[in-house]
């Protein structure tokens, strides 16, 4: 089993052990890109599609990611 939190917010928080997206850009209908940081050997821009809206309630300035297995 593999499991993923995710912790969306409007300000960074003090979180270790989480990777993070930062946003760079959003539209409502295009969908957001965010930078990436503290994933291991992945550290690029990602594209994350309009349905965030449906999930989340909005594109988060801020999304913490943390996945165990």
């Amino acid at each position: 089993m593999f499991k993923v939190e995710i912790i969306a917010s409007s300000h960074p928080l003090p979180l270790s052990g989480y990777g993070l997206l930062t946003k760079t850009y959003s539209n409502f209908t295009y969908g957001a890109n965010y930078d990436t940081s503290g994933f291991d050997g992945f550290n690029r821009s990602v594209w994350i599609c309009p349905v965030t809206i449906f999930v989340l309630g909005r594109y988060p300035n801020y999304i913490y990611v943390s996945a165990e297995a």
